[in-house]
């Protein structure tokens, strides 16, 4: 469960007991000592160290030993971010809507059920970054017939950034380009049965040309053979409503004239 703690408000002073450095919260009185014979603990950041704004990940660790409480530390700071007791060997901390104050390098030390407040050294660091994650879209719309043209929309908020094109989900993109705008258009032609299938997006800014944005939400392309049930259908029945239509007017005419003439002989006639 997760302890939560008042540590983060309080003021951490450095003290020596032994051979152990340790660290005293100044208001509750409570001692973590790191005992450097503890075995590291390892460190992990799931699903993926880059994150999009607003979203959750996950930073578990785990120790050799039985373990009575793991503390997770931001960019080294003696201060405890978290504080989960487990008596077990693995914790996973939860960190929610993550913005621009929980980028930074994370590392988790634990202590053992027989002292709980003798700490083992902090593990390797782990480096959390946030992105921005890109909008998709496609146009004339997700329907495509076979053999015509479409364009792929990607876009974010801030510009001067490269946008690369993803299909079903790979890493390797179809396309790249370079834009200083906020948006970036991927063309396709004449679309094949080959071009079917989800397509996303994802970025580098220019300044920041290693860290790779999350990719989008994914859109589905879906390619028809034939218009028929749509534009072509509509424009053969448009074009069969005017022939019906030009039919009708000439038979009128028709049936007027030959019912005119009928009249005019009559009158001859008398």
């Amino acid at each position: 469960r997760t302890i939560v703690s008042q540590l983060q408000s309080l003021t951490i002073w450095p003290c020596l007991i032994g051979n152990l450095g340790c660290w005293r919260h100044s208001l509750t009185s409570i001692f973590l000592c790191t005992d450097s014979s503890f075995p590291r603990p390892s460190i992990n950041l799931g699903p993926v160290e880059i994150a999009a704004f607003g979203g959750n990940v996950t930073i578990q660790c785990q120790s050799e030993k039985l373990t009575k409480r793991f503390y997770l530390h931001k960019s080294r700071n003696q201060m405890p971010q978290q504080i989960l007791e487990t008596n077990g060997t693995t914790a996973e901390f939860l960190i929610t809507s993550v913005d621009q104050t929980k980028t930074g390098e994370y590392c988790c030390r634990y202590s053992d059920s027989s002292e709980p407040y003798i700490v083992s050294k902090c593990s390797d660091l782990v480096r959390l970054l946030v992105t921005e994650k890109p909008e998709i879209f496609i146009s004339p719309g997700k329907l495509i017939t076979l053999g015509e043209n479409l364009t792929i929309v990607c876009e974010i908020e801030d510009g001067d950034v490269i946008f690369f094109l993803h299909k079903n989900g790979s890493l390797k993109p179809e396309q790249m380009k370079s834009t200083s705008y906020s948006l970036v258009e991927f063309f396709i032609s004449n679309v094949t049965w080959q071009d079917q299938g989800s397509y996303s997006c994802s970025y580098v800014k220019k300044e920041q040309i290693f860290v790779l944005s999350v990719q989008s939400d994914a859109i589905e392309l879906v390619i028809s053979e034939e218009a028929g049930h749509t534009q072509v259908n509509i424009i053969r029945f448009v074009i069969g409503a005017l022939i019906a239509a030009l039919l009708g007017y000439i038979m009128t005419l028709d049936w007027r004239f030959q019912r005119e003439h009928v009249l005019f002989q009559s009158e001859k006639t008398f």
